[in-house]
């Protein structure tokens, strides 16, 4: 074999190396920029979520509101819950029964937190709390509201109750 053959094979190794570790590297990159876009999707709609919430908070008693909301991608469910919640209510009122023990098990695990962000899974995404919040009590034991998500959007009632504001379906 001659020289120039050789440094030719090992010019092809080269390139494949540089190749293999730009691609490596771009794929990487473009993995850790979509995560970035699905955490920062998620914080605006929890920010959305906590406009509506003190809008209506900050009208008179009787005020309410029934909005669309956009919900991140990947997410179908979102639950509100009372203080104190019962693991039938959240059973009963969650599109499936491991959703429903997931949202009980949060509470009795001492967890002050009143909404929670569903994904595709049934996993809880996020979750945090929104200070005076209260179920909608037309029903007797009502203490979660499930809004499932169509269209990547859910209708939501808010009402103020005076010292709290009432979540509701539409």
């Amino acid at each position: 074999m001659k020289k120039a053959q050789l440094q030719q094979i090992f010019i092809y190794i080269f390139a494949l190396i540089v190749i293999g570790l730009v691609l490596y590297f771009g794929v990487r990159a473009l993995t850790g920029t979509q995560k970035v876009a699905t955490a920062v999707e998620l914080e605006n709609f929890i920010s959305d979520v906590r406009s509506e919430y003190e809008t209506i908070l900050s009208l008179g008693p009787g005020s309410y509101e029934t909005e669309s909301i956009f919900a991140p991608s990947g997410i179908t469910e979102i639950c509100f819950t009372a203080d104190q919640v019962s693991e039938a209510n959240a059973i009963n009122e969650a599109s499936s029964a491991s959703i429903g023990k997931k949202i009980y098990g949060f509470k009795q695990a001492g967890s002050q937190d009143n909404v929670f962000i569903i994904d595709a899974r049934g996993t809880v995404q996020r979750s945090f709390k929104l200070e005076k919040l209260d179920i909608d009590n037309s029903q007797a034991g009502n203490e979660t509201a499930c809004f499932k998500v169509a269209g990547g959007k859910f209708r939501i009632k808010f009402e103020n109750a005076g010292d709290v504001v009432k979540i509701s379906h539409p």
